[in-house]
């Protein structure tokens, strides 16, 4: 990732996303594809990817600033934290139990290290919104990672992911009939919605939000330290 430079890399991974996601429509056919909403759904997901490479591409020269480059790269460290936990639950397939303790661990490390870049940043500059941009951007490359994690998977590991004990139940318990009778389009469309909030809920807004909270203790600790100081 270090070799890509920073104005190309998101662009990138946005277009890989894409692709992909454009990929999962004529992979997978709910029933009464192309016409339904499901895939009116993704269809509408796969624009969207495109809008914000198109966005990403037109401003390329701002991703090259040296503090949202930095918080890219930040965030795509972070963003192979959810892809450990992808793999994990869909790989390994630990019990229930044991999924949720870790999902949420890496759920709490993965917000812990967005509040602390944001906190970081306006503690250094004592510029509050140096920290909210931190962690916006670092919260999107996390989140472009771990969606992009999320695409593969479902375009070339479907297969390991209907052998998931869970699932197979979850299947069994309210698969039929809905929206598909088969497996493999259900938990597809499934892990497509998952994968979607990874960027957008879990990534930008999450990202936004802890962001902003950690340049407001940053912000508060600068200004009692120019005080004392």
């Amino acid at each position: 990732m270090t070799d890509i430079p920073s104005k190309l890399l998101l662009p990138l991974l946005l277009a890989l996303c894409m692709l992909l996601s454009g990929r999962i429509f004529f992979l997978f056919h709910p029933d009464g594809w192309p016409n339904d909403s499901v895939s009116a759904a993704i269809l509408g997901s796969t624009l969207l990817f495109g809008l914000l490479l198109l966005l990403s591409w037109h401003y390329r020269k701002v991703l090259a600033q040296p503090n949202n480059a930095q918080s890219q790269q930040f965030g795509l460290y972070i963003g192979l934290l959810w892809t450990l936990e992808i793999a994990i639950n869909n790989f390994v397939q630990p019990a229930l139990a044991y999924r949720d303790n870790i999902d949420n661990g890496i759920w709490a490390i993965i917000t812990l290290l967005i509040l602390a870049i944001g906190f970081q940043k306006t503690l250094e500059s004592g510029n509050f919104r140096r920290g909210v941009q931190a962690g916006f951007w670092s919260g999107l490359g996390s989140g472009v990672l771990a969606c992009l994690s999320a695409l593969l998977l479902i375009n070339f590991a479907m297969n390991q992911v209907c052998r998931d004990p869970l699932n197979i139940k979850e299947w069994q318990d309210i698969g039929h009939g809905e929206y598909t009778h088969n497996m493999a389009v259900y938990f597809a469309y499934q892990s497509y919605t998952g994968a979607v909030l990874h960027l957008y809920l879990l990534g930008m807004i999450w990202g936004l939000l802890f962001g902003a909270l950690g340049a407001a203790l940053g912000l508060i600790l600068s200004r009692l330290k120019s005080k004392t100081g």
